[in-house]
């Protein structure tokens, strides 16, 4: 049995392709006018990654 090497970075690609790694449930998204809240909600912990769309 050999290992093979993977380039940098297609593994977290290949899970998110295989919906093992469901990146929508770890983004939240907010109105840029709630930059205050969205920053409030990552410092408590309550959104991992908050979405500011222009």
């Amino acid at each position: 049995m050999t290992a093979v090497e993977e380039r940098p970075g297609t593994r977290p690609a290949r899970l998110v392709a295989a919906g093992r790694c469901p990146l929508e449930k770890l983004v939240t998204r907010s109105e840029f006018g709630q930059i205050q809240e969205a920053g409030d909600d990552l410092l408590a912990g309550t959104a991992i990654k908050p979405v500011l769309p222009w």
